[in-house]
């Protein structure tokens, strides 16, 4: 019986270990399902349900107290008689979202209530004019009531297009990737120390501490001391165009590692690329070309952004990570 026992525990060891072989076998061979809203219904006129389908893109432009409230983008997929399915693409999240779906004679009434993760805003109520296609609405805010109760809002439906002109807009900078970088200084800097207590007390007239008392210390820093640096790009993103121009060595080599990251993922992106990373996602959200209708786009490269795309990465992989003076 001892026997049969042992028997019987090492049996559901080995078939314990088995299953997780079995299930990391499954993981490794789990394709990840291609996305694609290239075929989305394209009618820019509403003239019935079906047209709702699509995307509405909106950019809040204006800043309150110091807050900018960002781009966001509405994917409606799936249109049933009284719902919408679909996605709000915003700060770098796709997040799912469901309205309710009534209709009167000129318009189509989309309302939700929800608190949606990251994004300040808990209602949702939005018109869209049959016809034109104009979606018109309002959002109430929640972490900002106190600045601002709603935002207004109006926009067309859109389609996405590929456009080989489109340039970056704005700088990437990662604060997670901050580190001893390598600084530029125009002119000879000077660091004060702060004055010892001593120095204080003998400012103030007092006679005991004269002799300890030390002078205050000027520090010499020469150009190019470490000091802390960032992960960001450089005004050499705005000027070149992947998709356009064939790059050279001797142009690439002088970029640094954020530039060549920029300028890479930003082929990607003219194609509607979907990004798995947040930060980069949130920001091509903040370019206002950018669409996101795939998580796979390669198909549609060109041969010129391929070769780019050989190119920077050969190079990407040797960079430093942070700008330096020297050969950069």
């Amino acid at each position: 019986m001892k026997y049969l026992s042992l028997f019987l525990i090492i049996g559901a060891l080995f078939g314990f270990n088995s299953a997780i072989k079995n299930d990391i076998k499954k993981e490794k061979n789990k394709v990840e399902k291609k996305v694609y809203y290239g075929n989305l219904n394209k009618n820019l006129l509403i003239n019935n349900k079906e047209d709702l389908q699509g995307f509405w893109v909106y950019d809040f432009k204006d800043y309150e107290e110091g807050k900018y409230y960002g781009k966001f983008i509405f994917l409606f997929e799936r249109i049933h008689q009284d719902k919408i399915e679909g996605k709000l693409f915003h700060q770098g999240l796709v997040l799912p979202l469901i309205f309710n779906l009534n209709e009167s004679k000129d318009i189509y009434i989309l309302s939700c209530e929800k608190n949606l993760e990251t994004i300040p805003y808990k209602s949702w109520n939005l018109e869209i004019n049959k016809g034109t296609g104009e979606l018109k609405g309002s959002l109430k805010a929640t972490d900002f009531e106190s600045i601002v109760e709603t935002y207004s809002i109006s926009i067309a439906k859109r389609n996405f297009s590929y456009n080989i002109n489109n340039t970056i807009e704005s700088d990437y900078v990662d604060s997670d990737k901050t580190g001893m970088g390598y600084r530029k200084y125009s002119d000879m800097k000077y660091k004060k120390y702060e004055p010892l207590e001593e120095e204080i007390l003998l400012k103030s007239g007092s006679d005991e501490v004269k002799k300890e008392a030390k002078p205050i210390v000027k520090k010499k820093i020469p150009k190019g001391e470490y000091r802390e640096g960032s992960y960001s790009s450089t005004n050499a993103v705005y000027k070149i165009n992947p998709s356009k121009q064939i790059l050279k060595n001797t142009l690439v080599e002088n970029l640094t590692k954020a530039d060549l990251y920029v300028l890479r993922n930003s082929i990607f992106a003219k194609h509607g690329m979907i990004f798995k990373n947040e930060k980069l996602s949130a920001f091509f959200m903040e370019q206002s070309w950018y669409m996101p209708i795939s998580n796979d786009v390669t198909s549609s490269l060109t041969k010129i952004e391929r070769a780019n795309i050989d190119v920077i990465k050969r190079y990407e992989q040797n960079a430093k990570e942070y700008f330096q003076v020297f050969g950069r």
